[in-house]
């Protein structure tokens, strides 16, 4: 699906919007494994989306629910890293599942434990992360909803 949204960006001039609503039952997906490497979660995504799927640095922004300027700090602390290829995963998580409320990190043990059904240990294991840090992670989230 990255090459299909690089080749209707360069070959035929489309605008993110056109492309997403082009694929809009086909969402974009990133693995869960993305954020056993080291670096912020917003960097990681950041990173992802601009070497992988090849999206435009201001097309980013709407998709995660974050201002500009917080996407380009991200974008630029990581900047000539070097990309580790990531593992094959069981679990992937929709750009969707950003919430302009909460944390990445937060958006996404939300959507792997209550939409996927995962055990906080499961979670732990697909993002590298210790067990204790993922409940936390969810209860901050749920903190965050009831008192929005």
């Amino acid at each position: 699906m990255q090459d299909s949204f690089l080749h209707l960006k360069q070959e035929h001039g489309f605008t993110l919007d056109e492309i997403l609503a082009l694929f809009k039952d086909a969402e974009l997906m990133m693995p869960a494994s993305l954020f056993k490497e080291e670096g912020s979660p917003l960097s990681l995504v950041v990173h992802y989306l601009l070497e992988d799927c090849h999206l435009l640095l201001k097309d980013i922004p709407p998709l995660l629910h974050r201002s500009y300027h917080a996407v380009w700090g991200a974008a630029r602390r990581i900047k000539g890293r070097r990309w580790i290829r990531l593992e094959e995963t069981s679990y992937h998580v929709p750009m969707s599942c950003f919430s302009s409320g909460l944390s990445i990190m937060e958006s996404i043990v939300v959507y792997l434990k209550e939409r996927l059904g995962l055990t906080y240990h499961d979670i732990a294991d697909a993002l590298g992360r210790d067990d204790r840090t993922v409940w936390t992670y969810h209860h901050r989230a749920l903190k965050k909803r009831r008192t929005s």
